[in-house]
């Protein structure tokens, strides 16, 4: 059986298009290409039984360029 796990934080999105990201939603760009910056602040998680992985406080973020006809999912 898989471990469990377990985190609680904070999602974080901006880009250049004019609607919240729509490369997300399977529409393009809306000028063209889309710059956006995504981030992930994890205030703690676990993973694992008692006694496994115990984390708190990461921060990651990516920084992603859409072009015309590309999708993100």
């Amino acid at each position: 059986m898989p471990a469990p796990w377990k985190i609680a934080g904070s999602y974080f999105e901006a880009c250049n298009c004019e609607v919240a990201w729509p490369c997300v939603f399977t529409s393009p760009p809306t000028s063209g290409e889309c710059t956006v910056l995504i981030a992930w602040h994890i205030d703690h998680g676990s993973f694992g039984e008692t006694g496994g992985v115990e984390q708190e406080w990461i921060l990651f973020a990516v920084r992603l360029r859409v072009c015309v006809n590309q999708h993100i999912l």
